[in-house]
């Protein structure tokens, strides 16, 4: 089974905190940023992220 992979983007670390926990609970492996040049990193240390959220 292929792992799916998100990458959660905001400058709240309390909701980032929130939403990884939340998906890590139903199996999906969650990266978090806190702008989007932080996002743009972890995109390109991931190689492959299935969804990416921001706000």
């Amino acid at each position: 089974m292929t792992t799916k992979d998100i990458l959660v983007i905001d400058d709240d670390r309390d909701l980032t905190n929130a939403v990884k926990a939340y998906f890590e609970a139903r199996g999906y492996a969650v990266r978090t940023a806190h702008s989007g040049a932080e996002g743009m990193d972890e995109i390109q240390r991931a190689g492959r992220i299935s969804f990416c959220s921001t706000s």
